[in-house]
């Protein structure tokens, strides 16, 4: 692509007018690298819709989901059989909840001396228990903590660190002083931490994805100086709910004599599709259920298409159901029972018992009826941090009509297909007078939807719809992940082969080249850093996580600050051209002044900001760095800190490219070469306009599509 070609005034040359053209590919190459490259760090926010996981990977991470068509079961008296202690594990579904509030309110909060259930701390979304403070007071605690960060992962189960300055905390030493219950300690990178107030091991074994809920975590310094995690967790024993006293076991719905064993012990996994563990301890507890609505099913249990997982709410069964509307069918307690019997060979034969209907029942009553899809049952709501229905303050369930139904049924569970998206709270839940919702022109029936309150852990709860949507494709991150360091490694390649062509031909350095040059190089800084982070940066102590985020920082910066050199050095000689004088020579250290030195100003106030900043001042923003991807985190930081100056260079940019070319516009107008032309005649005069007039619109809209490509880039 070229700028439209020197035809008129002789005193104008080619590399002046190409300039302009070489820097608006660069600042396009840039946007694009950048707009792209670099969403990896921070950068991903939540849409308006929110993608659920389909079930078995929910499953695979310890978060529950809730069973389609989920009904009410009655629990019966506990008959333990073999126990040491009263009770059960507390179950994660009555979680307690603190305010909604931001995470620096939500920080402040330090629990010295918290109110014990069984022994053990309750479960609290955004809480973590560590064992003990330096100094036992909520400030002590505090700066203790203030600079922590502890291993999590996020929703597509990539590593990223939790500022802990953004949790509660609970001082509470685990000593596990149950009997059978299994005390065990593990160091840091043998486990991570959930935000639901639990953690679970990696690389532990058969205990590998187990998740526990009753432990406390130990910041102290290594051998080497370095502050590591350490916990100490209390795992107890899963206890079985079991559908029959000793001796009886279920027939035809009912319990009768049969030859069973005293104590039931199923095999249980700790994780989704993962082989059975052996557990030293194992409990029972009677439970049977009372289906009153779908009728009681019995599922044998069969490796990878019904099995067991223990879970800290319990024992909760998986199940693969012969239907092509339902994915990993998954039932949590209370609402199942495990029954079992002794085969005339000696073997233990295990089933569980279930209150299901097939999908077909419930749409045939719906093919009859105008129905209203309900995802819990009445008294519930949907939990978004557990995927599951918990209880609920909310007892009347009235959806919003179009036009109300002469009558209408609602119907009960999730709906019946295997990948599920929750829409924007700002989505109108009107159903139309035959039960379907509007979804951008698709109806969709009660069998595809779900209405619900649905609750984020923190006491904020909203009217919100979940829908039927397509089977998200998986391939895209795995691909990512290989193909962007192999993109950034080439792009590494050709500008360290710019740069050698520069170093080679000296000549090249002339006319703005040297900026050229130092662009290449802020960019190769940025582009390396960039790749070390993603392939590097889960192994980093968080110093080098901290400096290899600021030469992220420098290096995108110095990157725009040489970008505005170039436009700026071209604005300037063509607007001297217009005013037919020669430009003035600026002195090279000016520039690398002002386009290295700025970005090294703006690192050593993040850097200040960083260390000295308090927390709570109002109206200070802290970078927050090292945390996630070892670059800022929230969007006041990144605004601040990173695409703020990027964002102003970028329209000074645009200004200086909008000028320079009506300036070169308004010289072109004054040239006159071409209204005399000597032994021409009129009519060769007036072929040569044409030609002239085709070529400027040719040029034209190549410097438009230039220019409009780099506006874009950045929307």
């Amino acid at each position: 692509m070229e700028f439209p070609p020197q035809r008129r005034c002789t005193n104008v040359s080619m590399p002046q007018c190409g300039a302009v053209v070489i820097a608006l590919v660069v600042l396009s190459h840039t946007c694009l690298c950048v707009g792209e490259g670099h969403a990896t760090p921070e950068m991903l926010e939540e849409g308006n819709t929110t993608t659920l996981m389909r079930d078995a990977a929910l499953a695979s991470q310890g978060v529950a989901s809730v069973n389609p068509d989920q009904l009410f079961t009655t629990v019966g008296p506990q008959d333990t059989i073999v126990t040491t202690q009263e009770g059960r594990t507390t179950s994660q579904e009555h979680i307690s909840t603190p305010p909604e509030s931001g995470g620096e309110q939500r920080g402040r909060t330090t629990v010295l001396q918290p109110l014990l259930e069984s022994g053990r701390v309750p479960t609290r979304v955004d809480q973590l228990v560590v064992c003990s403070c330096p100094e036992m007071t909520p400030d002590g605690c505090r700066r203790f903590l203030s600079d922590a960060y502890i291993n999590s992962k996020d929703r597509d189960f990539e590593d990223v660190k939790i500022a802990v300055a953004e949790l509660h905390v609970a001082v509470h030493d685990v000593t596990c002083e149950k009997k059978d219950h299994r005390f065990m300690n593990y160091s840091e990178g043998k486990f991570y931490y959930r935000k639901r107030g639990d953690v679970v091991l990696v690389d532990a074994g058969d205990q590998t994805g187990l998740r526990v809920n009753d432990f406390c975590a130990d910041l102290r310094d290594d051998d080497h100086g370095h502050p590591t995690w350490n916990i100490k967790i209390c795992i107890p024993p899963p206890s079985v709910p079991r559908c029959c006293p000793h001796g009886q076991a279920l027939k035809d719905g009912m319990c009768q004599e049969a030859a069973t064993p005293k104590l039931l012990a199923p095999p249980m996994s700790v994780k989704f599709l993962e082989k059975a563990i052996h557990w030293p301890v194992i409990k029972n507890h009677h439970h049977p259920l009372n289906c009153t609505t779908d009728p009681l099913l019995s599922i044998p249990l069969v490796p990878k298409e019904s099995f067991l997982l223990a879970v800290p709410s319990g024992v909760l069964h998986a199940w693969n159901p012969a239907d092509r509307h339902v994915k990993e069918y998954f039932t949590h307690p209370p609402n199942l029972c495990v029954d079992g019997y002794v085969n005339s060979n000696g073997s233990e034969v295990y089933s569980a018992n279930i209150c299901y209907s097939y999908p077909e029942v419930h749409r045939k009553v719906c093919d009859e009826h105008t129905c209203v899809r309900k995802c819990c049952p009445d008294g519930e709501e949907m939990s978004q941090m557990l995927f599951r229905c918990v209880s609920s303050n909310f007892k009347d369930f009235k959806p919003e009509f179009t036009s109300q139904p002469h009558d209408y049924r609602v119907v009960y569970g999730l709906p019946t297909c295997p990948f599920r998206s929750v829409l924007d709270a700002n989505t109108k839940l009107i159903i139309d007078s035959r039960g379907n919702f509007n979804l951008s022109g698709n109806l969709l029936s009660a069998r595809e939807y779900c209405l619900d309150k649905f609750s984020d852990g923190r006491e904020k709860v909203e009217d919100k719809i979940l829908v039927c949507i397509k089977e998200p494709t998986k391939l895209w991150p795995k691909i990512r992940k290989i193909l962007f360091p192999i993109c950034q490694i080439i792009s590494l390649f050709f500008l360290l082969l710019t740069m050698g062509c520069y170093c080679v031909v000296p000549e090249l350095l002339n006319g703005g080249g040297w900026y050229q040059l130092f662009h290449i190089v802020s960019l190769m800084v940025a582009y390396a850093s960039m790749f070390a982070q993603g392939i590097f940066s889960t192994t980093w102590k968080k110093s080098t996580c901290f400096i290899m985020g600021i030469v992220l920082q420098f290096g995108f910066l110095s990157t725009f600050f040489w970008l505005n050199v170039l436009c700026f050095e071209v604005w300037r000689k063509i607007w001297s051209l217009n005013k037919f004088r020669p430009a003035s020579v600026v002195p090279i250290w000016l520039y690398m002044l002002y386009a290295f030195g700025t970005p090294v100003a703006i690192g050593i106030l993040t850097v200040c900001m960083q260390l000295f900043a308090p927390d709570d001042m109002p109206g200070v923003v802290k970078p927050r760095l090292v945390q996630g991807k070892c670059f800022f985190e929230g969007a006041s930081s990144l605004l601040l800190y990173f695409y703020g100056p990027i964002g102003f260079l970028f329209a000074l940019n645009i200004v200086f490219i909008v000028h320079t070319y009506w300036t070169y516009r308004k010289f072109e107008k004054n040239c006159s070469v071409l209204k005399t032309i000597p032994g021409s005649t009129g009519e060769k005069r007036a072929l040569t306009e044409k030609i002239h007039r085709k070529r400027d619109y040719v040029s034209e809209m190549c410097f438009v599509s230039v220019l409009s490509n780099s506006s874009l880039c950045w929307c």
